[in-house]
């Protein structure tokens, strides 16, 4: 059973900085290396007055599977640390597991053709990019 909007006082991923980190230029590329299909990267920069360490999370958000999913799943995470104004591309590959969940009729892994959201923030409840992400029937083609 998932619970989708309890509040907790400290959020999964939830920490505290002396500075603020600014995030932009988010680019997905579709690929069809082995079982990769995505590459995905954006900026960060830190906009504070002091030097600082972020880590960026992208989650994975499925909103139309047939079966009950967490609102967003981790799939990836980097850290990094910038002076005042320094500026980094953060980079992450996504691969078709990253889209699938275990079906017990099935008795196989399972990603179902649809819309995902990729999802980039701080923490889970700090979510500042999103993006589209469409999975086509044969569960290799996507579509930004």
């Amino acid at each position: 059973m998932f619970i989708a909007h309890e509040h907790r006082l400290f959020h999964f991923g939830f920490g505290l900085s002396y500075t603020t980190f600014d995030y932009s230029e988010l680019t997905i590329t579709a690929s069809n290396e082995g079982n990769r299909i995505a590459d995905i990267s954006m900026r960060v920069r830190n906009t504070g007055s002091r030097a600082g360490a972020e880590v960026v999370q992208l989650y994975v958000h499925d909103g139309h599977s047939h079966i009950e999913r967490p609102l967003r799943e981790l799939k990836g995470f980097a850290r990094v640390e910038l002076q005042p104004g320094e500026a980094e591309i953060v980079s992450f590959t996504l691969d078709l597991s990253a889209l699938s969940y275990y079906s017990t009729a099935q008795a196989d892994w399972v990603a179902e053709p649809g819309q995902f959201f990729l999802q980039l923030g701080a923490s889970s409840r700090d979510i500042r990019l999103e993006a589209p992400l469409e999975l086509k029937h044969n569960s290799r083609e996507i579509e930004q």
